[in-house]
């Protein structure tokens, strides 16, 4: 459950923060269109993702080069969308056009004053419009890119379970469930905090949150662009993409920064705010103002907290090296392993392995299945996960890779994450594998 929650935070993390810089600054600089427009963008994103993802684990319709192509289209209108919204939040950040003027009108007798547009404020109006409708497909863009990722683990958990009644799939599923949860809750956090802070500042963090993160989508765009043969990378730009991939993490690690801004602006503010009052009621409201821009953030901080744990202490603990056995000497005899029965009678996991005579190690396992005489007897690899092994947990089977714990009484049979099934039999108190059985095998092992 921990791999699959540190695994889905860390896809979700950079996404929920820029969504709710996105979100509360679209409220603010944009008023209830911008509010609007923004909801039915993040709807849209979610919208598309689940289809996106259940399209493509559930049909023959997206195969891994249409995914790379709609990949490539979503950052491409991430990236477009964003250089549209820097350049008309800058020009709309100017103190230029008022939209709106007084003008007196008279009516059966009566003046009224009313209010008319101007033209300057017609077209402040349209560029609002404009820049509303680009930060709203950054955000769609952005959930469309990410979020089918974490969708796509309940299938790949079911893929390896079999089952959705299992306690391994409930556990996993919970862990998938907890991240998009927290993502919520951090997206929540920085909306409901960053919408507390200047328009010019939320600007500035939202434009700095989209410039670091949307150059990490560019160039993952151009290595899926590459991978595909739609340009040729020369060494320097090969770097480049490298560089991003290898270190893709420090893009997360850099909204982490800019939302503790947010947790830092909004302190300053309550300590320096000057926010006039003339009788102790207002000055009672006045505090309790700030006593909630300060629980806002406070939760800001204690979101990024858990972010900063989940990347280093809840990932190192989920995705700790495990030390498989050491393998076993065998005994040959006449092209047959023979394992004597007091070998591996104690209940306890052993593996074994033989060398072919091309030089490959194939590794078989061996254990006692409980309140039993049989033995459960496979390779010690996996038709899913491959020759990674298994290990001894707790008394229980695990695969090294995926983590799925096995049902010792089913070693021997096929299915599932399942040892490999080969050949063996029961002779003269000795367990017999002939090596031509192994030999079937040895593409499943890599050579040394």
């Amino acid at each position: 459950m921990l791999k699959y929650f540190t695994d889905s935070a860390e896809l979700l993390m950079a996404a929920a923060i820029i969504a709710g810089f996105t979100l509360s600054y679209s409220a603010a600089a944009y008023g209830k269109k911008g509010k609007l427009i923004a909801a039915l963008a993040l709807l849209a994103g979610v919208t598309e993702a689940v289809w996106f993802a259940h399209t493509r684990n559930s049909t023959n319709q997206i195969s891994i080069i249409v995914a790379a192509k709609y990949n490539i289209a979503t950052i491409r209108a991430f990236c477009w969308a964003e250089v549209a919204f820097l350049g008309l939040g800058l020009v709309l950040l100017l103190p230029w056009g008022r939209r709106l003027r007084e003008k007196t009108v008279e009516a059966d007798g009566i003046k009224e004053t009313v209010q008319v547009r101007t033209p300057l404020g017609w077209l402040r109006f349209g560029l609002e419009i404009a820049a509303a409708l680009a930060l709203a497909m950054v955000t769609t863009s952005l959930i469309f890119y990410m979020l089918p990722n974490v969708l796509n683990y309940p299938y790949d958990i079911y893929m390896v379970e079999k089952t959705v009644v299992s306690t391994e799939f409930i556990l996993k599923l919970l862990g998938v469930i907890f991240a998009v949860i927290f993502a919520v809750l951090l997206s929540l956090a920085v909306n409901r905090a960053g919408a507390r802070l200047p328009r010019w500042a939320q600007f500035v963090l939202t434009g700095a949150a989209l410039t670091i993160y949307g150059y990490r989508l560019m160039m993952t765009a151009v290595r899926h662009m590459v991978s595909q043969r739609m340009i040729k990378a020369d060494h320097d730009l090969f770097v480049k993409i490298t560089n991003v991939y290898n270190n893709s993490r420090w893009y997360t690690y850099a909204c982490i920064v800019i939302a503790a801004l947010v947790f830092v602006g909004l302190w300053v503010m309550s300590f320096i705010q000057k926010d006039p009052y003339t009788n102790p009621a207002e000055k009672r409201k006045v505090r309790f103002k700030w006593k909630v821009v300060r629980r806002w953030a406070n939760f800001v901080f204690c979101c990024l907290v858990m972010c900063v744990l989940t990347l280093t202490v809840l990932y190192n603990i989920a995705n700790k090296v495990v030390e498989l056995s050491p393998v076993e000497e065998v005994n040959e005899q006449n092209g047959n392993i023979c394992i004597p029965f007091s070998d591996v009678d104690d209940g306890h996991l052993h593996r074994f392995g033989w060398t072919s005579p091309s030089g490959r190690e194939i590794r078989f396992i061996v254990i006692k299945k409980p309140n039993s005489s049989a033995y459960g007897i496979g390779l010690d690899a996996c038709d899913i996960c491959g020759e990674t092994g298994y290990y001894e947990r707790d008394g229980q089977v695990v695969c090294k890779l995926c983590d799925v714990v096995m049902n010792i009484n089913s070693i021997g049979f096929k299915g599932g994450c399942n040892p490999i099934v080969i050949p063996w039999s029961i002779s003269d108190g000795q367990i017999v594998v002939p090596t031509d059985g192994l030999l079937e095998h040895e593409k499943e092992f890599k050579a040394k």
